[in-house]
């Protein structure tokens, strides 16, 4: 087990000292304005209530907290507004920014932390993880190389029973018990196949990535596989059989395929190695197979997935001031949220057909085209984004103001800033449920 020294566990671009100087005198507001009542009345449980004028049943983030060793739990529903359709808007290059018009709805979130129940984790959380079937929240314990593993149900059971008296004092209740499984050293991201069966973490100081086989809500630590550059983050392209591992102490892509990862004990050589600039954070979006990657001061491009990777062909670095976090694709592919946490921004990117990319780009490219958005505000030091599958908002951690940021999203417009909410010390990451 390392100690608190290793809190540039989460995000190597950190520095302890920068961290505590930030941490003092955070926001101490538990509770966003518009929720009113037991605040998990109406959350997305069995028997539950949708919530009046919601677009949808409310939600539990889980938000873990590397310094403090726990998960805060937020219960919140977005409600997402029809605005009618706008006419197509000119790009800054001058061309359409798509075809026909565009959505002009807009979204509005209500959340409130349960302050009375905080999980306990291993030592410093890194990543969250709710499993494809939401029967378990599992946690990435960077700090004593372990997965906490908490059943759903029991959190929802322990959140309902939170409920306000008469004389408006909140009843505590017990947070559930995790189970553990071993890992490799140092686990910083965890991602599941589709179908649910295996689970794997990415070790940065083990330089490995451990598989799990997952089934009826237990996890089975299968075995560990080298990686020759220092892992902080895993993600997969399924529909091409593809685990892409990323760097950024070492900088650099590992690529496996995925069905030889699983297949057996026998040695997994990778697909490709390849050493480059410093990720912070990758993202691939499974319909168009493009990927993102978060690095210093700029945000990569990789259309056509690994084919791009593999010969180093990034469409066009998007510069960013700062050190850019994390960053995420909805499910369509064409929105990506990316995170900066010198700036203390989320910037919105969004990708279609009619943007004109400057002269001199290869043809193959000119399918791509993407442009980012404006930047907007967030809390202090933000270092993990959650985006909305659908496209309709984000939500980003927070670490050096101690809270999470929801944010509406938009084609047309962009980001819009909305609530904000107080959650435990140096929060890590995030998972929806």
């Amino acid at each position: 087990m390392r100690s608190m020294v290793a809190m540039s566990t989460l995000v190597t671009i950190l520095t302890t000292a920068a961290l505590v100087g930030t941490l003092v005198g955070c926001n101490k507001n538990l509770t966003s304005t518009g929720t009113t009542g037991n605040a998990f009345q109406q959350a997305g449980v069995p028997g539950a209530t949708q919530a009046a004028g919601a677009s949808g049943q409310r939600k539990l983030a889980f938000v873990s907290n590397f310094q403090s060793n726990t998960v805060s739990v937020v219960s919140f529903s977005a409600k997402t507004t029809s605005m009618g359709m706008m006419p197509t808007q000119q790009g800054a290059t001058g061309m359409p920014t798509d075809l026909g018009l565009l959505d002009n709805s807009t979204t509005t979130v209500s959340a409130t932390r349960h302050s009375t129940l905080e999980l306990t984790t291993g030592a410093n959380p890194s990543d969250l993880l709710v499993t494809t079937d939401k029967k378990v929240l599992i946690v990435a314990n960077a700090g004593e190389d372990s997965l906490s593993v908490i059943p759903i149900d029991s959190i929802v059971k322990a959140v309902e029973a939170g409920t306000t008296t008469a004389n408006g004092k909140t009843v505590a209740t017990p947070a559930p018990t995790p189970a553990t499984v071993e890992t490799g050293a140092e686990p910083m991201r965890l991602v599941q196949t589709g179908d649910g069966k295996y689970v794997f973490s990415a070790n940065r100081a083990g330089r490995s990535i451990s598989i799990f086989k997952y089934e009826g809500g237990a996890l089975t630590h299968l075995r560990d596989v080298e990686v020759q550059y220092s892992p902080n983050d895993v993600d997969l392209i399924e529909v091409s059989n593809l685990l892409i591992v990323s760097s950024f102490i070492d900088g650099g892509f590992t690529v496996f395929k995925l069905d030889r990862l699983v297949a057996g004990s026998e040695e997994v050589e990778p697909l490709f190695v390849q050493q480059y600039a410093q990720v912070s954070a990758l993202a691939v979006a499974e319909r168009t197979k493009n990927i993102l990657t978060a690095n210093t001061s700029v945000v990569n491009v990789y259309p056509q997935g690994v084919e791009s990777l593999i010969r180093n062909a990034s469409v066009m670095p998007i510069p960013q001031d700062g050190a850019n976090s994390d960053v995420m694709f909805d499910r369509s592919g064409k929105l990506a949220v990316i995170t900066n946490q010198t700036t203390n921004t989320a910037t919105l990117i969004r990708f279609n057909s009619n943007i004109a990319m400057p002269t001199g780009f290869q043809e193959e490219y000119q399918n791509l085209n993407f442009e980012p958005m404006t930047p907007v505000s967030v809390g202090t030091m933000p270092v993990r984004v959650w985006v909305d599958p659908a496209g309709k908002y984000a939500i980003t951690v927070n670490s050096g103001s101690r809270d999470i940021s929801f944010l509406s999203m938009n084609y047309a417009r962009g980001l819009q800033a909305l609530n904000r909410v107080q959650v435990g010390e140096f929060p890590s990451s995030i998972a929806v449920y």
